[in-house]
């Protein structure tokens, strides 16, 4: 390598180093303001308006811009190994075959890009007190989950050593690039995984609402129906928001246009599903639905036992 590509190289890193470094200080100053404190505690819901410089945005918007199945592929990596030992492999989820709306997400490799990485780890260590003081509202909204830790380490790899001792262990990455085209939505939701939590978790567009697209507001309400108190907010690129993971959280449906994200979570995931059983596509789950519906009718009018087709993994 000749001198001039490794000075380029070293300018290259020296900036993104003195990038991150100011943008974990603008986390530290904000976080710290009165009204920023207050909206988190009585709301727990907060967006820190321009938060990451444009550059960074396109840049990552950038590496999920396209077709997800083919972009960034040693950054994509599947939430269930083939077998309960082995390596995560590439994948990319389908919201529908999830029955959780319409679109696509794909998981990170850790560490993040930057400056995701370093912007995670300063907002960790900002809302570690108020974390701490609401552990036992937390495990309030989450119950009947149990929260198995009583107060957070310091670091967010202290909390990453935590998740991994968990029972059962919590070792996958949970940080996702999400991507929204026409009619596509989240349902109401929340990511409530493991036994080891943290009581926030963030989500930055990458995106603007009228030039990118139309509709598609990110929202948060307290239960799952209780749309009366649904709070919606247009977001744009370059926003940071943080909100309470007990809430439950999701996305208008869009008119028209493309809508790129990346949420991050600060705890790990564990295994969820039984990897030995294919997961059923959204249209099987609505035949099955069907089905049983159909045989519940029939074992109504004429008795007789329930078909045992209804069984199995959903």
């Amino acid at each position: 390598m000749d001198e001039a590509m490794t000075a380029s190289l070293e300018g290259g890193q020296s900036a993104k180093s003195r990038e991150e470094a100011e943008l974990c200080l603008r986390v530290a100053s904000a976080l710290k303001t009165s009204a920023v404190r207050k909206a988190l505690e009585t709301e727990g819901f907060v967006v820190l308006k321009q938060f990451i410089n444009l550059e960074s945005i396109q840049r990552l918007r950038e590496l999920v811009q396209g077709d997800l199945e083919s972009i960034w592929p040693e950054g994509l990596v599947d939430s269930t190994p083939v077998k309960l030992d082995g390596p995560p492999k590439m994948r990319l989820v389908d919201l529908k075959a999830m029955n959780f709306g319409y679109g696509k997400f794909a998981y990170l490799q850790e560490p993040l890009p930057s400056p995701m990485n370093a912007l995670r780890s300063a907002l960790y260590t900002e809302l570690l007190p108020v974390a701490n003081t609401q552990i036992s509202m937390f495990q309030a909204e989450i119950f009947p989950k149990r929260l198995a830790l009583e107060e957070y380490p310091p670091t967010i790899e202290d909390f990453w050593e935590i998740c991994r001792n968990a029972q059962p262990p919590q070792r996958l990455p949970t940080s996702i690039c999400l991507r929204y085209c026409p009619t596509g939505f989240m349902e109401p939701h929340r990511d409530l995984q493991g036994t080891i939590m943290f009581p926030f978790q963030v989500m930055c567009p990458l995106s603007n609402p009228g030039e990118d697209y139309e509709g598609g507001k990110f929202f948060v309400q307290p239960g799952k129906k209780d749309v009366g108190r649904q709070h919606c907010q247009e977001l744009f690129k370059g926003d940071v928001v943080i909100f309470r993971s007990g809430l439950y959280h999701g996305l208008e449906k869009l008119a028209k246009g493309t809508r790129f994200a990346i949420a991050m979570q600060f705890a790990l995931s564990h295994l969820m599903e039984n990897p030995s059983l294919p997961r059923r596509t959204w249209e099987e789950k609505q035949e099955l639905a069907k089905r049983c519906e159909a045989e519940a009718e029939q074992q109504n009018c004429h008795g007789g036992q329930k078909h045992r087709s209804c069984g199995g993994q959903d």
